[in-house]
C-alpha cells in the first residue's frame, strides 16, 4: 500500500503477520471485537471537540448579557474558529502524515482542544475578547485536524466495506455531543453559581473550564488509539523477526550438520551425502524479510520509494463530482450552523419559550 495505511485484517492475509493473543480476542490485534473495541475509542475521540464547539451557542443569552457581548462579538467566536481552518486543516494532514504521523498528531491535536478551552475559559472569566478569539484560534487548530486524524485511524482498522459505517457512526457520537452541550451547558451555568456563590463572567468562564473536561475524554481516547496502534506494529514485526530468525537458525544447522558430515568422510562419501547446498549469502538475500508488515517504507529497506508529486494545480483537474460535493457541503454548513448558533436565543424570544 502507497499510503503505509491499511485495514488490519487486509495487512494480516496479504503480507503474513498473523500474530494471534493467547489470552482473550478482545487482544488480538485484528480480532472483530477488538477492532471494534478500537471503534469505541475512535467514536469519542471527537466527543470533546464537539461538545465545547457549541459552548457558545449553548449560552448565547448568557454571553450577550454577563459576558457584554454584542451578536458581532458572539459571532466572530464561530468566525475565528472556522476561518483559520480552511488552510489549517490541509497543513494538519500534512503534519500527521509527514512530520507526526497519526498516533502523535492524535494526541497532540487533542491536547491542543483542551488547551484552547482552557485559555477561552480563561479569557471569558477576565471579559477579554481578544483573548476569547485567540483561544477559539487555538481550539479550531486542533479541532479539524483532530478530525483528521480520526479519519485516518479509521481507514486503518476498518475494511473498505466497513468504512461508511463507521464513518457515519462517529459523526453520529460527534452530533451527540453538540446535543449533550445544549441540553447540559445552562443547568450545569447555574449549578455552578449555586455551588461556587459566584455570578456573572466568572460564572461562565468556570462552566466553560468544567466543560474542557470532555476534551480531556477526547485526548484519553487518542493515547488508547495510539497505544493498540503501536501495539499492533510491535507484535507484527516481532512475528516477523521470530520467523526470521527459526530459518536462520534452521540453515545454521544445516550447515553445521554438512561441516560434521565433510570432516568425518571421504571425498566421494561427502561429495554424494551433502544435504544442504545453499550457501549462506544467497540464503540472507532470499530467505530473511526485515521489511515491516505495516508501514512499506520501513527504517530497514535499503529499496527507494518514488514518491508522487502533489502540486496545487491538480485541483484543477478533480472531476465534476468533487466540486458537487463541495457545493453540497458548503451549502449544508453555511446554512445550519449559523441557524444552530443563534436560534437559541431567536425562538426563546419568538416563541416565548
Amino acid at each position: 500500500m502507497s499510503s503505509g495505511y491499511g485495514p488490519i485484517e487486509d495487512e494480516v492475509s496479504e503480507r503474513g503477520c498473523c500474530y494471534r493473543c493467547a489470552h482473550s480476542k478482545a487482544c488480538d490485534p485484528h480480532s472483530r471485537l477488538h477492532r471494534y473495541l478500537m471503534l469505541f475509542f475512535l467514536c469519542f475521540m471527537s466527543f470533546g471537540s464537539y461538545f465545547c464547539y457549541d459552548n457558545p451557542a449553548a449560552m448565547q443569552d448568557i454571553f450577550l448579557k454577563d459576558v457584554h457581548l454584542t451578536v458581532s462579538q458572539f459571532m466572530n467566536l464561530y468566525a475565528f474558529y472556522s476561518w483559520p481552518n480552511v488552510v489549517i486543516s490541509l497543513l494538519g494532514g500534512f503534519l500527521i502524515d509527514r512530520v507526526f504521523g497519526v498516533r502523535w498528531g492524535g494526541i497532540i491535536f487533542s491536547l491542543v482542544i483542551f488547551g484552547g478551552q482552557l485559555l477561552f475559559g480563561i479569557a471569558v472569566m477576565f471579559s477579554s475578547v481578544p483573548l476569547m478569539y485567540f483561544a477559539r484560534f487555538i481550539f479550531g487548530i486542533g479541532g479539524e485536524s483532530l478530525s483528521v486524524a480520526q479519519n485516518t485511524y479509521a481507514t486503518v482498522w476498518f475494511k473498505p466495506n466497513e468504512l461508511n459505517f463507521v464513518f457515519g457512526l462517529t459523526i453520529s457520537m460527534a452530533r451527540i455531543g453538540s446535543t449533550v452541550n445544549m441540553n447540559v451547558m445552562q443547568p450545569l451555568f447555574f449549578q455552578v453559581g449555586r455551588s461556587f456563590n459566584i455570578t456573572g463572567q466568572v460564572q461562565v468562564g468556570t462552566s466553560l473550564l468544567i466543560a474542557s473536561v470532555t476534551c480531556l475524554l477526547s485526548a484519553f481516547c487518542a493515547v488508547m488509539l495510539a497505544y493498540f496502534f503501536k501495539r499492533y506494529v510491535f507484535l507484527c514485526l516481532f512475528n516477523l523477526r521470530f520467523q526470521n530468525f527459526n530459518i536462520l537458525m534452521q540453515r545454521f544447522l544445516c550447515f553445521k550438520f554438512q561441516a560434521i558430515q565433510e570432516s568425518s568422510l571421504d571425498a566421494s562419501t561427502s561429495a554424494s551425502g551433502t544435504v544442504c547446498q545453499k550457501p549462506p549469502n544467497d540464503l540472507l538475500e532470499n530467505d530473511v524479510d526485515e521489511s515491516s508488515p505495516l508501514l512499506p517504507s520501513s527504517p530497514t529497506s535499503t529499496v527507494p520509494q518514488q514518491e508522487e508529486t502533489i502540486r496545487l494545480i491538480d485541483i484543477c483537474h478533480f472531476p465534476l463530482a468533487i466540486w458537487l460535493i463541495c457545493i453540497i457541503c458548503v451549502s449544508y454548513y453555511v446554512t445550519v450552523f449559523p441557524f444552530v448558533s443563534l436560534g437559541l436565543v431567536f425562538f426563546e424570544s419568538a416563541l416565548a419559550v
